[in-house]
């Protein structure tokens, strides 16, 4: 099943940082960005997060009969589980800024609800037209003048969902799609990218290659 991406964004300017000859970047890695991330309107930048990341992940809801089965629970609990591994790899891979968790709504910029269609309706609005034929969806916003991700918002549908590997594969695909890279591929089926049917719950290096190369480097297109 394909997972529609909405994001509200403007095209904008976005200075990225480092130096890409020590990230031993290829043609092919580069090739790869320009068709994920989202250029500004001269196309030689993109868009991306300046500040650090900080995730609320919303409590499970003990008031919905469905989410007292113990089984979905238990998935709720190996997902947040997941998500800690993958930000500490993410952390791992990219520079400037940092990923960290937060217990408070408001000091967040990045919120995830592992739950319900109801779930997610409730909490933002804007994803009801795409959660009834998807399993998961992302969308963000910027800053007034363009210049930078400002906040994201993933859900990420614990009932629908087949099994606990696919929710696995989405989540960690959402997460890094919030980071920039909005778009999904048809060619790599190893890819956390890949727009098709997958059970593949890892980065390829390929995955690898293009998180470092948007947000360690001082990549142009020209």
């Amino acid at each position: 099943m394909r997972n529609s991406l909405v994001f509200v964004f403007f095209l904008v300017s976005c200075q990225l940082f480092g130096n890409r000859d020590s990230l031993k970047s290829s043609q092919e890695t580069n090739k790869y960005l320009e068709k994920i991330a989202i250029y500004n309107q001269s196309k030689t930048d993109f868009i991306k997060w300046k500040k650090d990341v900080k995730i609320f992940i919303h409590p499970i809801n003990q008031q919905s009969t469905e989410k007292t089965d113990a089984l979905f629970y238990s998935d709720f609990i190996e997902l947040k589980n997941e998500l800690s591994f993958i930000v500490q790899e993410l952390n791992e891979l990219i520079n400037p800024i940092s990923i960290s968790f937060v217990s408070v709504k408001e000091e967040s910029n990045l919120e995830i609800l592992i739950g319900s269609e109801n779930d997610s309706r409730k909490l933002d609005a804007s994803t009801r037209f795409l959660i009834h034929k998807n399993w998961a969806v992302q969308h963000c916003s910027v800053t007034g003048d363009g210049s930078e991700i400002l906040n994201s918002f993933i859900f990420l549908d614990l009932y629908r969902t087949p099994n606990l590997r696919i929710k696995k594969r989405l989540l960690r695909k959402k997460i890094v799609q919030s980071l920039g890279l909005f778009k999904e591929l048809d060619e790599n089926k190893e890819s956390i990218f890949y727009g098709g049917f997958s059970e593949q719950i890892q980065f390829s290096t390929s995955d690898l290659d293009i998180i470092r190369l948007l947000y360690n480097s001082n990549y142009s297109k020209f």
